[in-house]
């Protein structure tokens, strides 16, 4: 985005309009709209500047202990996907790993491209936050209703202490 400050054009960058993902900047911003922006780098030699928008805001990883802990469940969108694993959005601003180890069956060789998309749902659980380095690692989990089915199920079952065997219970029937 080209920003012009009393006849100078500065280059806003499309990494510089939030921490959140954008991929358009038209879903932020309008021709012709007044911002306030911050500059972040100037070359005079080739006049050029450049400003952000970010800069202005609070870095949601400054607060992060207060968004995401170790251990919470989130259903996020996949953001990004490397040939290690996938980036999911659990927070505005904030994206985890889900590490191609974590994926079931899904092997180091295996494209995810082709598995997953850009967009798509995950459940998945914090495992490790490192505010440091801002980095999240996350491991796939059971879906809400998953969880609700397995728990109604596990609590029809009878507690005689030996593991639910379908044979088993069609011969003390």
């Amino acid at each position: 985005v080209f920003v012009n400050i009393q006849g100078f054009r500065a280059l806003l960058p499309m990494s510089e309009l939030s921490f959140d993902r954008v991929d358009d900047p038209a879903s932020i911003l309008q021709i012709g709209q007044e911002i306030k922006v911050q500059v972040i780098r100037t070359d005079w030699k080739n006049e050029r500047v450049s400003v952000s928008l970010k800069a202005l805001e609070s870095n949601p990883w400054d607060t992060v202990e207060n968004t995401v802990k170790v251990g919470q469940k989130f259903t996020g969108k996949v953001v990004r996907i490397a040939d290690f694993g996938l980036f999911i959005n659990v927070a505005k601003g904030i994206d985890g790993l889900l590490h191609v180890s974590e994926l079931e069956g899904i092997t180091a060789s295996t494209n995810l491209k082709k598995v997953y998309k850009v967009g798509q749902e995950m459940n998945v659980v914090v495992e490790k936050i490192d505010q440091a380095n801002k980095r999240i690692s996350l491991k796939s989990a059971a879906s809400v209703e998953q969880e609700e089915t397995a728990s109604t199920y596990m609590s029809s079952q009878s507690d005689d202490g030996e593991t639910y065997n379908p044979f088993a219970a069609l011969l003390k029937k």
